[in-house]
């Protein structure tokens, strides 16, 4: 049994394109991140484009108190910088930080590289749909902010998260594909770190999840009752 599509969802999921993927490599440049390495700097000029192939790459910014908020995670087969060279002219201040939550490998698309990929109809195509599900994030958090409790946007992170492989057997505990720290927790749903204890003690007692040896599982009866 496959889940349901989750769109309550801070990943940016971009179908995977084969075709696009073969462009994106012969044109571009590879290259290996480490964990916690940052692609993009608030304030620092960005010149290029980067498409994930593999990993996870966290999107946040930082207020004058040094509060996170985490806007969106791309997921393989996304961008980070889709207009750069389309709006920006090349050259763009950034308000937000880009790390890799975990070791990730990507493509570099400077802008000679782009005016080449431009011509080809399945990388337009790619390139247009991460950018439309970084709007749909946008949009669903605004929404999320005004209609939904701290509370619900967490479980919502946490169903977003989960192994979906483990819809193919019958167990009722779904565990999360990876894993959260408090201040993670906190910076994506927009509350202080303090408050993510009680919310998750709320959730377990609730029955929408436990938590076993540190690690979240999320109740599957829960999780599709709260799609419906």
């Amino acid at each position: 049994m496959k889940p349901p599509y989750n769109k309550n969802t801070y990943y940016i999921n971009v179908p995977y394109n084969q075709e696009a993927e073969k462009l994106i490599l012969t044109y571009g440049q590879k290259k290996k991140v480490k964990a916690g390495e940052f692609l993009i700097q608030a304030g620092q000029e960005v010149t290029v484009i980067y498409y994930l192939i593999s990993g996870l790459l966290v999107h946040f910014a930082v207020n004058d108190q040094g509060t996170e908020k985490v806007g969106y995670i791309n997921q393989p087969g996304s961008f980070t910088n889709e207009l750069l060279f389309l709006v920006h002219n090349g050259h763009l201040l950034p308000k937000r930080f880009v790390m890799a939550k975990v070791p990730c490998e990507i493509c570099i698309i400077d802008k000679l590289c782009f005016e080449k990929l431009r011509g080809f109809p399945e990388f337009e195509t790619v390139l247009m749909q991460s950018l439309n599900q970084k709007y749909r994030i946008l949009r669903e958090e605004v929404d999320s902010f005004a209609f939904n409790s701290a509370q619900q946007r967490l479980f919502k992170l946490f169903t977003a998260s989960m192994d979906h492989h483990c819809f193919d057997t019958k167990t009722e505990w779904i565990p999360l594909k990876m894993s959260y720290t408090q201040q993670e927790m906190a910076a994506i749903i927009g509350v202080h770190r303090v408050s993510i204890a009680r919310i998750i003690n709320n959730l377990c007692h609730g029955g929408f999840i436990r938590v076993i040896n540190h690690r979240i599982e999320v109740n599957r009866s829960r999780f599709e009752a709260d799609e419906e």
